[in-house]
């Protein structure tokens, strides 16, 4: 178990240890230091720049695995489907390429590599044509190339609840309503990048795994600061799976039987591996075996040997994983020789984020964030 992992475990424990008290220690400097950041875009000090068309930020609190992705995806297909050209800002985490900004689609599909993107936009660039998807840690740069070179009419500013350089005209903040604030912590003595008050900077949260749950309950479970956001309109939903796709063959459809009848072994390097696996499980597919790895982890060939193993263990030849692990595996070499396509199949999950109650409070305001006129100041 390496210390990340360690960090990790301790945010789950009931009564706390020595690393545990550290950690808190730590957690104190860490919010005095965030504090003292939002205070300074709060009060002018830093500047916030606004930009040329409209910004929708789609963003969380806390680190890890939300499910912020398909709700991304959503709402490009949405600004898609009502004629307005949607461009993604993201910050292209563990991507290779130094260029800034780099434009990883202009609506046509991939122009680089999984390694000089990252993962999650060379994803969304390949899975919504029509829109543009931009990486760069500087967001107004990026935002200036989308509404200039590719002629975006609405950005979406990924992971970028906490990126206040840019002004936004929807914040929505992605809550995952099992758990909304973790552990109730700050970094690293739990998940939060910032004080649940800063909910108050939202104009709309999204709860995702609400399957079951209503929006009451949702809210219930943000405790003392349901009260702060009482007034602040929600939706909420969860991923639902509609199929598989074959990763060695032109990303084609496949039906979920065969893995209902079959051997499976699951793989996953995302920062929620255990919904992963209950999303296998709810459409009646069992792993045999899951193989975690760490959030965006770059495979190697010693990972492939490690697959290789547990199928050998498991006395399977199809490994199924996700979309994001699926485009990290395909761009590792050699990936064929060690899975090679005529004995051993791999599958991505496919689905969709269904959106269960007050679907139309989220298209009403992504609407209304597309019409606002803006001027660059």
């Amino acid at each position: 178990m390496n210390f990340n992992q360690k960090v990790q475990k301790e945010w789950n424990r009931e009564s706390r240890s020595l690393l545990g008290y550290a950690l808190k220690a730590a957690s104190f400097g860490y919010g005095l230091a965030v504090g003292l950041r939002t205070q300074a875009f709060a009060s002018g000090i830093r500047e916030t720049h606004t930009l040329p068309v409209p910004v929708v930020c789609v963003g969380n609190l806390v680190v890890g695995g939300v499910g912020k992705t398909p709700l991304v995806e959503t709402v490009a297909r949405f600004y898609l489907e009502i004629g307005v050209k949607p461009a993604v800002l993201s910050r292209g985490y563990k991507r290779l390429s130094t260029v800034e900004p780099l434009v990883v689609s202009d609506g046509n599909g991939p122009k680089c590599s999984v390694a000089d993107a990252g993962d999650e936009p060379w994803m969304l660039a390949h899975s919504i044509r029509g829109a543009a998807v931009i990486v760069g840690a500087d967001r107004v740069k990026s935002g200036l190339e989308a509404a200039g070179a590719c002629k975006a009419q609405v950005l979406v500013l990924d992971d970028g609840y906490q990126h206040l350089r840019v002004a936004r005209d929807l914040n929505i903040c992605v809550l995952d309503a099992r758990k909304p604030l973790g552990n109730g912590l700050l970094l690293p003595a739990g998940p939060l990048r910032e004080s649940p008050n800063q909910l108050k900077r939202a104009d709309l949260l999204y709860f995702t795994h609400a399957q079951g749950m209503s929006e009451q309950q949702a809210r219930t479970r943000l405790g003392s600061f349901a009260k702060l956001v009482e007034d602040t309109p929600a939706a909420g939903g969860w991923f639902e799976v509609t199929g598989l796709c074959d990763i060695f063959g032109d990303w084609k459809d496949i039906s979920l039987e065969r893995a209902r009848s079959e051997a499976v072994v699951a793989l996953s390097g995302i920062g929620s591996p255990a919904s992963f696996d209950k999303s296998l499980r709810d459409v009646g597919i069992v792993p045999a075996e899951h193989l975690n790895f760490p959030d965006h982890h770059n495979y190697v060939t010693a990972d492939l040997e490690r697959i290789g193993a547990a199928l050998k263990r498991c006395q399977s030849r199809l490994v199924i994983t996700t979309l994001k692990d699926a485009v990290r595996l395909m761009a590792l070499k050699g990936m064929d020789t060690v899975l090679p396509p005529a004995t051993t199949d791999v599958y991505a999950l496919r689905g969709t984020l269904r959106t269960e109650w007050n679907a139309s409070t989220l298209e009403s305001a992504l609407r209304s964030a597309a019409e606002t006129p803006l001027s660059v100041s």
